[in-house]
């Protein structure tokens, strides 16, 4: 299985959506998951645009003003759980019939809140009964500010 985990910095940029489509079909991807896509919502359409008539499914957590934004698209999915920094996904390998968590994450850019987070996957951790991948932007590196006090 071919995953692509990218932030992407704005699903809006320019030649965002090109690039997108053209890793896609470059390397035969079964499932995206973009980080920081500063998008409250997605149409149809424009997701349509971007796997070319593969059969993705997709799903997302809006961005909280110009901050965040997670999306997955997947070709196969079980299941789903948002949380408040992170997206589980429920996968089935068609190959070996193993089962797994995909798990994107976008972590706080604010310090006071990676305690929250680093709580919240190790709860997703614990919670979990397969095997995981987790992936994203996990946003640990303390600010300047912080660091120079």
């Amino acid at each position: 299985m071919n995953l692509l985990f990218w932030n992407i910095r704005g699903f809006g940029a320019k030649g965002r959506r090109s690039q997108i489509i053209e890793l896609i079909k470059k390397h035969h991807i079964d499932g995206v998951c973009f980080q920081e896509t500063i998008k409250n919502k997605f149409t149809d359409r424009e997701l349509h645009s971007l796997y070319g008539g593969m059969q993705f499914w997709w799903s997302w957590i809006p961005a909280t003003g110009h901050l965040g934004g997670i999306l997955i698209g997947i070709n196969d999915f079980r299941g789903e759980k948002k949380w408040t920094f992170s997206h589980n996904v429920q996968l089935l390998d068609k190959i070996s019939g193993a089962s797994f968590d995909l798990v994107n994450v976008y972590g706080p850019v604010q310090d006071y809140r990676k305690g929250d987070f680093l709580q919240e996957l190790r709860t997703l951790v614990e919670e979990c009964q397969n095997a995981i991948i987790i992936g994203g932007d996990f946003n640990l590196v303390r600010s300047r500010q912080e660091k120079s006090t």
